[in-house]
């Protein structure tokens, strides 16, 4: 019968924790892949013997066929991440032809979960099996039906106490909490993930309705009272003032390291006021084409870790390649517009937008902000022609995008502005947190001229881009 406890493995300055799938050294964090993960667990678990690279490759790709390059990729990785040097007795050794040995002394240590079992019943489990400790009692070797029953009833009552509180257990935000955006660090040296992915990031968490983004306007607002330039990039540190300025509860921050052809992404959810973590996430992208699909699995994952419901997850998480676009140079060309547009220079984003639908003619998103570029600068013409375009490929997008795109195109293309209201109030509804709806909603009453609608005062700046009533001139 297999433990319910945890267990970790202590080798030189390292401890491998399994629940968390982490490694460990001096108590703080390393970056490591799950599949490099894997393979380090496999080595140590197997310690002193010889493992097949076959057996390897099975365990870590399991039900897939890899080239053995993949296999010497990830050793390589962990040798570095282990801090092996030459001239030094290494973790990892090479067997020619045969396969991989790990050498250093590993030391197994229990969870308080796991020895409370022991203590009270006098077995260990190991590997999937009991083996008993200590002498029998007095009177002779105890019943073997007997032990077994009790240690079977003591797990089950365990692991029913344990599901009980992991259950009922607070999630980390609720619906009121706020959650900021800090900027990716790019650890690559690639110019493309400046931006990109915390764009990316942000496009993947903005359709919850769940969680609640400060706005991008007001981060820059913000900058600004704190002294700091507008543009400056908002570091865990920046983000951290920020958060404490604007009594936002959390912040979450994401990194991306190369690996050889390998990247691996982290995104961590991190306590404004006390800097404490309180969720983490790590993907791996075999190639750069990759990333914007593991981005979106881990924003997934961490949903769920911030505690939003698997019911809307599954109804409100289309993958980012699918909801923008699955090219990467597309998708930095739209963050480069994006960028600009936040700064107050919309002409010299406009040629970014172009850009970004030239490389992909179905990125619905990027047609969609063209259209309010054009609009807020006085070309109503080609605000109704990307509209349209946008609203043509609305399927491709997120529920969210998809309310959005409706809006847009009733407001510029069509001009049914009570049919904008209509999908207005809807995503009100729909995304009640979402600050870009009171916005909308009362400048397009504004624009049918019933200034008397309370709901059009919006209480904060909207998130998403200004949508302004059209100026005269070019």
């Amino acid at each position: 019968m297999s433990s319910p406890a945890n267990h970790f493995h202590d080798f030189g300055p390292f401890r491998i924790d399994r629940a968390e799938r982490v490694l460990i050294r001096d108590g703080q964090p390393l970056t490591l892949t799950p599949k490099a993960f894997d393979l380090l667990l496999a080595l140590v678990e197997r310690r002193g013997h010889v493992v097949e690279k076959e057996e390897l490759m099975g365990a870590v790709w399991p039900e897939t066929v890899v080239e053995e390059s993949n296999l010497t990729h990830h050793i390589s990785v962990l040798r570095k991440v282990l801090g092996e040097s030459a001239g030094e007795r290494p973790y990892i050794e090479t067997i020619p032809r045969r396969g991989y040995r790990f050498l250093a002394e590993v030391e197994r240590v229990e969870t308080e979960v796991a020895t409370a079992a022991e203590k009270e019943f006098g077995v260990l489990p190991l590997g999937g099996m009991t083996r008993e400790r200590g002498l029998p009692p007095e009177g002779g070797i105890p019943n073997k039906g007997r032990l077994i029953t009790f240690v079977t009833i003591a797990i089950l009552v365990l692991a029913a106490t344990v599901a009980w509180f992991y259950f009922r257990r607070p999630p980390i935000l609720i619906g009121k909490d706020t959650i900021l955006l800090a900027d990716f660090e790019n650890k690559t040296g690639d110019e493309i993930f400046d931006g990109t992915l915390r764009q990316g990031l942000a496009i993947q968490l903005q359709q919850s309705p769940f969680l609640n983004l400060f706005p991008e306007p007001q981060v820059r607002q913000t900058l600004r009272l704190m002294g700091r330039a507008p543009n400056e990039l908002v570091t865990v540190e920046v983000a951290r003032e920020i958060c404490e300025r604007q009594s936002i509860k959390s912040l979450v921050a994401g990194s991306i390291v190369s690996l050889g052809s390998h990247y691996a992404i982290t995104l961590e959810a991190i306590n404004g006021q006390s800097g404490e973590s309180l969720a983490r996430e790590q993907v791996e992208a075999e190639s750069k084409e990759q990333v914007l699909r593991a981005l979106s699995q881990a924003a997934t994952r961490l949903r769920e870790r911030l505690g939003e419901s698997l019911s809307s997850i599954q109804r409100f998480d289309k993958p980012l390649e699918q909801a923008t676009t699955a090219k990467l140079e597309a998708f930095k060309a739209y963050s480069l517009g994006i960028e600009h547009s936040y700064r107050g220079r919309p002409m010299e984003a406009i040629p970014f937008y172009r850009r970004a639908v030239e490389i992909d003619p179905e990125f619905a998103h990027a047609y969609s902000v063209l259209s309010v570029v054009h609009w807020s600068t006085g070309r109503p013409g080609l605000a109704a022609e990307y509209a349209e375009k946008g609203y043509a490929l609305r399927e491709r997008v997120s529920e969210y995008e998809k309310l959005r795109i409706t809006s847009f195109y009733h407001g510029f293309a069509t001009g049914d502005l009570n049919r904008r209201i209509e999908v207005v109030m809807l995503q009100r509804r729909m995304y009640p947190r979402e600050w870009s709806g009171p916005t909308d909603l009362g400048l397009t009453y504004s624009l049918i001229g019933q200034y008397d609608q309370e709901s059009r005062k919006p209480a904060r700046p909207s998130a998403s881009i200004p949508i302004l009533p059209p100026r005269t001139g070019p």
